[in-house]
């Protein structure tokens, strides 16, 4: 091999290590998250909240339908809302509003509501106030890992892209491990033969 092919590969390696570095650092994680995710969650999950703090009111101070409809227009405002169902959503009567970024589920009885998407809840008072937020960890990780990205926007490209760097990786740094070691691999070899 020739000095400057050498360095030509050296330098491939050294680049292409430095660029995929983030993407192997996060697929070590979430391979580890994978792998390990009881005891991870345990570090990550927030500390649970009570739902029974929601009083549930009076008959005559359930949300109607259309009251409920309303604070679901307020949540990603400038969609409108595709589909609307009644459900049971953690022991709550509510109507889940469906929208193309994510769900507003509304409960009737305690005038509470959730807006949740794939990748996380909030949870907020019949004022409008904030009380709880938690992320799903398990399905960001998992996404990630498959695709290399939190959303489809790239499609897969990125865990592509990323899976076609670590094999380029992987291949120049046998060959930059093996090219200097040559000589001495040749006589090891050579003197195993002779035995």
């Amino acid at each position: 091999m020739t000095p400057r092919l050498f360095h030509y590969i050296r330098t491939l390696h050294s680049w292409i290590g430095f660029l995929i570095l983030p993407w192997i650092i996060l697929y070590g994680f979430t391979g580890f998250y994978l792998n390990h995710s009881k005891a991870i969650n345990a570090l990550l999950m927030p500390t649970p909240y009570d739902e029974s703090n929601f009083v549930v009111k009076s008959e005559n101070q359930w949300l109607s339908v259309n009251e409920a409809r309303q604070k679901a227009a307020q949540i990603w405002a400038d969609e409108p809302i595709t589909k609307a169902k009644a459900i049971e959503y953690h022991g709550f009567v509510a109507i889940q509003f469906t929208k193309p970024s994510g769900n507003v589920i509304v409960s009737i009885k305690t005038g509470h509501y959730y807006k949740k998407t794939r990748l996380y809840r909030y949870t907020y008072d019949p004022s409008g106030d904030l009380v709880n937020r938690k992320i799903y960890w398990s399905f960001l990780f998992h996404y990630f890992h498959e695709v290399g990205w939190i959303d489809n926007s790239f499609g897969v490209w990125f865990a592509d892209i990323t899976a076609i760097a670590l094999v380029l990786f992987g291949v120049s740094g046998i060959i930059l491990f093996i090219i200097p070691r040559q000589r001495k691999l040749k006589r090891f070899l050579n003197a195993l033969v002779l035995r």
